[in-house]
């Protein structure tokens, strides 16, 4: 489609402190697969580093699994993906903006 982007906010948390709903399983399932409706994600934005917006660990296995999805995240998140990132998550790096 000419002229709309698809963008997520916060998608993957581990921690919802007793009071934040998780994403399901069935459609955390989904966004790594980029199936319906998370099929085409242009962008990803992450509003902090908290355990209740932002998990480091899925979010680079989401631009892993998903090559068109760009990151938009504050630096304390990117340094956050970088301490659990290893040598081949290099690729995933060019596709985040702090």
């Amino acid at each position: 489609m000419q002229g709309e982007t698809k963008v997520v906010f916060d998608p993957l948390f581990r921690n919802g402190y007793g009071q934040y709903q998780l994403l399901p399983k069935a459609m955390e399932e989904a966004l790594f697969a980029g199936e319906l409706p998370f099929d085409g994600i242009d962008a990803v934005f992450i509003s902090h580093h908290h355990g209740d917006h932002f998990s480091p660990k899925d979010i680079l296995r989401l631009l892993k699994a998903q090559p068109g999805i760009h990151l938009y995240a504050p630096i304390q998140a990117v340094n956050g993906m970088r301490k659990v990132a290893d040598t081949q998550d290099k690729t995933a790096f060019e596709r985040v903006k702090p």
